[in-house]
């Protein structure tokens, strides 16, 4: 295929970026866990208790210590770029697999990676965002289908990974604060608050369960990241640079059961390409 088609650059290409500390964003209302669009608030922060403060250092390497054992996940959110505002929710499993679903401009698109197999649903526009004929996108659009290998899907489902989350949750050498502790979707959480002031970093906030296991559960951004830096390769693609100005990434379900399965049905896209003697995938 050609480059990530549509949703999928501003929906996935920074989303481990934000998760890593040193891309992550301010503060802001939490929003519950979503049924819907995974992007409405509507639950409000408590003030922070000052008293409680720690270390950050200490509870970004207690966070890193808890995912590593992570099993599973659920993660939702918004980002906003230059190009529009994504939102996604999806679950992941330790080996990577994943099912996720991206919504931008009014339009969806399915994805489902299992065992390195990457499987896509989408809408007519996304496919001929795609590069790929008319007549294989009408085709196609709205059905399940086999994708070839692509190198950002790729990335995605290693850069998802809980381990690959803690490793990517570090400061970045930015100016780390202690924001006390606040109430979010009803446990009382640590926040960690970012300048943002050194290349490649961005401001903003991280919330870490304060209660029970250590783990992240939001990562917020309110601006963009200052321009610079050298990006961590296993956290960031630095052929794709993060241009993301706003996010709100939440985490949560950890350990839920959970199991991805291929889609049934799935058409083979390059197969079909062939068969009607339309632009194949690049």
């Amino acid at each position: 295929m050609p480059r990530r088609p549509y949703l999928l650059p501003t929906a996935v290409a920074g989303v481990v970026g934000l998760i890593g500390l040193a891309g992550c964003g301010a503060s802001g209302p939490p929003p519950p866990r979503s049924t819907g669009s995974p992007g409405s608030p509507t639950s409000a922060t408590t003030s922070p208790t000052p008293a409680a403060r720690q270390d950050p250092q200490r509870t970004l390497s207690e966070a890193r210590a808890a995912l590593v054992g992570v099993r599973s996940y659920h993660l939702e959110g918004s980002q906003t770029d230059p190009d529009g505002t994504t939102t996604m929710a999806g679950d992941v499993t330790a080996a990577g697999n994943l099912r996720m679903t991206l919504r931008q401009d009014g339009a969806s698109a399915q994805l489902v990676v299992i065992g390195g197999a990457v499987f896509l649903r989408a809408p007519i526009r996304f496919w001929r965002n795609s590069h790929l004929s008319e007549r294989l996108a009408t085709v196609i659009a709205g059905r399940w289908i086999k994708a070839p290998p692509d190198h950002g899907i790729a990335r995605l489902s290693q850069e998802v990974k809980p381990r690959t989350l803690a490793h990517c949750l570090r400061s970045g050498g930015d100016e780390l604060a202690d924001a006390g502790l606040q109430t979010y979707r009803g446990q009382r959480v640590r926040v960690i608050t970012i300048a943002g002031r050194t290349p490649g970093s961005a401001p903003g906030s991280l919330s870490v369960a304060a209660t029970g296991r250590p783990l992240p559960v939001r990562v917020l951004q309110t601006g963009p990241a200052r321009p610079g830096g050298k990006p961590d390769p296993r956290c960031e693609d630095p052929s794709e640079p993060d241009r993301s100005t706003r996010s709100d990434i939440r985490l949560s379900g950890f350990d839920e059961p959970l199991r991805v399965t291929a889609p049934p049905d799935a058409l083979d896209l390059e197969a079909l390409a062939a068969q009607l003697q339309g632009a194949t995938p690049s």
